[in-house]
């Protein structure tokens, strides 16, 4: 029930500091998702025949020991359980002597394409299909719905353009943790280290149209991140860092 891959972190992969990104971890995380579900038969080209596709909701990583340019690495992951609406799916990634490098959870949803409806994972999966879990956890707390924030501050606008879109033509949802970085100081970023990091994905975003990017400081070192179009929530995130380490 669990599906690994073995790679190589790549150069287009990291930072400045050789560093693996969080927006390159969350599109391989999505990507090995659907290799999976697809080998449990019950991905993209399964359900899309129902007029059914999966969209994620909620992620949270954590980032223990951050993988760096020319690592090998190994990403695994797993359905673990369902929960209301969602499915949930963990990820764990580790070095090559299976020291745990990042580790994940984030939480799906099935929509009907036609009705526009978000569908019970028994309407849309046979109980075959559910029972192909596993009750290992990478994160033993499933996402949670990230609470709005006031008296946040207005950074920049973001308009979605030709190189954000998805096979969906949406922007993808990894693109909105590059914005995320984007709304913070450089200076700040030079001496700091992703430790962990919670997105919801609440609207989609088509080509042209404008998020506006808002942030407020929690503490020193996390962060809550929304991006709006109008009054509608596209996307929030909370990040929290810490000390850079040196290599």
């Amino acid at each position: 029930m669990i599906y690994s891959e073995t790679f190589q972190v790549r150069c287009y992969e990291v930072d400045s500091h050789d560093n693996y990104k969080a927006f390159s971890f969350a599109n391989v995380a999505q990507e090995i998702a659907h290799i999976h579900s697809t080998k449990m038969g019950f991905g993209y080209a399964s359900i899309i025949d129902k007029n059914l596709v999966w969209i994620i909701s909620r992620m949270h990583f954590k980032f223990v020991k951050t993988p760096r340019w020319e690592d090998i690495v190994t990403l695994k992951t797993w359905s673990k359980s369902t929960e209301g609406l969602f499915a949930i799916r963990d990820y764990m990634m580790t070095d090559q002597d299976g020291n745990p490098l990042i580790l994940g959870t984030s939480s799906w949803l099935i929509m009907d394409l036609k009705e526009r409806r978000l569908k019970r994972m028994d309407h849309a999966l046979s109980k075959e299909d559910l029972d192909k879990n596993d009750p290992l956890s990478a994160i033993d707390e499933n996402c949670s719905k990230i609470k709005p924030e006031k008296d946040l501050e207005f950074i920049w606008s973001r308009e979605v353009r030709w190189s954000d879109l998805d096979h969906n033509l949406h922007a993808n949802n990894a693109k909105y943790l590059e914005w995320t970085l984007d709304t913070l100081d450089a200076n700040y970023l030079e001496n700091k280290e992703l430790s962990d990091i919670k997105i919801s994905f609440n609207h989609e975003t088509k080509l042209g149209d404008k998020v506006d990017l808002y942030r407020k400081s929690i503490d020193s070192n996390t962060f809550y991140v929304e991006g709006k179009n109008g009054e509608r929530s596209i996307f929030q995130v909370i990040c929290t860092f810490g000390e850079r380490r040196l290599c």
